[in-house]
């Protein structure tokens, strides 16, 4: 291993351990590397949204026992200025009357149900197959969308055929002016996902990735494919991102276009969300390190960071008196490993 590769490594382990120390549930946050890009607007029969030659855009929302979440971001899409629609929600089996609710107050929204729940990966991939559109936008369920966020995203997508995959600034749905995120970004020595949490740029600009409003081009599909369903749910954003860029296209955080998520705001709450994710955490960051760092990274990763997530996830189950999630955190992580295999 180069002295370069030595320096840099030292460095990460510091500010990794250190960002643990002082600030536990704080993501590490690296500048992006920002460029920007032009902006156009729609083609001019679009304007207005009156004419129907505007390209059909999918919207594709996966679902499992939020049924009153679901119904605001339904009531959200139906406020939308952009005209030509095509919504499809996909019920991962729910058991709290999404279904019956979607069917008789949307009519005209196409659901579809799984036998089982598929998981976010799963869901989404249902819709894309059931879908028409040339344009698709993956929302999660919990997500609220401002009226002009479609019609935003593609005016983007439509001005640069090498852009593949363009989302909004994402907002708390508690505290509305607050930054959920503008993008995330995955270190690729320690697999830590970091949120940007700054809306500072008034242009578009690149993200490494878009989480939870996901527009992507059809032709941008079918040439990566769909999400990987192994991940089920937790990092199938990232890796969906990556593919899409090593692919060629750029990934783009699109100011003008917003949305809520319904997600909490409070420390703890935050905590108790990493926890019940504890399983799919542990198991898909292991996945995805092994899918997509450079093998020098990915045996740092398993060597050092990897002992490091067990010890601060059993701690914190532990903290919690959340027995369950620690077993669950370690089972995520033998799975992982298996994974390998």
């Amino acid at each position: 291993m180069s002295q370069g590769i030595r320096a840099s490594g030292f460095k990460e382990i510091i500010a990794f351990i250190i960002s643990y120390i002082l600030s536990p549930i704080t993501w590490l946050r690296p500048t992006l590397s920002l460029t920007l890009i032009a902006f156009k607007k729609l083609p001019s029969d679009c304007k207005n949204n009156i004419m129907s030659a505007c390209p059909l855009v999918s919207v594709i929302i996966p679902t499992f026992n939020r049924k009153d979440d679901l119904l605001s971001c339904l009531i959200s899409l139906k406020n939308s200025t952009y005209p030509d629609l095509e919504i499809i929600v996909v019920d991962n089996a729910s058991t709290d009357g999404t279904y019956d609710a979607v069917k008789q107050i949307f009519p005209d929204v196409k659901i579809v149900r799984n036998e089982r729940n598929l998981g976010v990966t799963g869901g989404r991939n249902r819709g894309a197959i059931e879908s028409r559109g040339d344009y698709l936008l993956f929302l999660d369920h919990d997500m609220i969308v401002d009226r002009q966020m479609i019609e935003e995203l593609l005016k983007v997508v439509m001005a640069d055929p090498k852009i593949g995959i363009a989302g909004p600034i994402i907002y708390y749905y508690d505290e509305p002016s607050k930054v959920w995120a503008a993008g995330t970004f995955i270190n690729m020595l320690t697999g830590k996902i970091s949120f940007n949490d700054k809306a500072t740029n008034t242009k578009c600009f690149e993200a490494q990735v878009i989480p939870a409003a996901i527009m992507v081009k059809r032709e941008v599909l079918d040439k990566v494919g769909l999400f990987d369903e192994t991940f089920f749910a937790t990092y199938e954003d990232t890796d969906f991102c990556f593919r899409v860029k090593k692919a060629g296209y750029k990934v783009v955080c699109v100011p003008e276009a917003k949305a809520w998520h319904k997600i909490p705001i409070d420390s703890k709450s935050q905590e108790l969300r990493l926890l019940c994710r504890s399983y799919y955490i542990a198991r898909n960051r292991i996945i995805f390190m092994k899918k997509h760092a450079r093998l020098s990274n990915f045996l740092i990763f398993l060597i050092l960071f990897m002992p490091i997530y067990a010890i601060y996830y059993t701690w914190r189950g532990l903290r919690y008196l959340k027995p369950r999630f620690i077993k669950e955190y370690w089972k995520g992580l033998f799975d992982g490993l298996r994974e390998m295999l």
